[in-house]
């Protein structure tokens, strides 16, 4: 996976194949369609509320550094974390590195 980079109109979704083998990198993360998006998905597990939301904390604080925004769903002891690029209405090298920065996060919170 590259680092973030700005899109451009060049910019396209990945298809679904280079989605899948990219995945094989990110462990847990899979792909799914949620109300009609192409998105990649992964569930976190906390042992409290506090430990879940002080993980979505960090994930909003990185990714406003990047004006990219993942769809959060916190609940006690969980995250999910849906990335897409809804520009490109899918899956863009940018989500990909997104998710793999939220397990970089992750791995330092536990």
């Amino acid at each position: 996976m590259r680092s973030f980079t700005p899109l451009t109109k060049a910019s396209k979704a990945l298809s679904y194949d280079a989605v899948m083998n990219a995945l094989v990198q990110l462990q847990g993360w899979q792909l799914t369609n949620t109300s009609g998006r192409i998105q990649i998905v992964c569930h976190y597990q906390f042992d409290n509320f506090n430990q879940s939301m002080a993980f979505a904390n960090a994930i909003a604080t990185f990714s406003d550094h990047f004006d990219h925004h993942p769809t959060l769903l916190v609940k006690w002891g969980c995250v999910d974390v849906h990335w897409y690029t809804y520009q490109l209405d899918g899956v863009h090298e940018n989500d990909l590195f997104m998710a793999a920065q939220c397990d970089a996060i992750f791995g330092k919170l536990n």
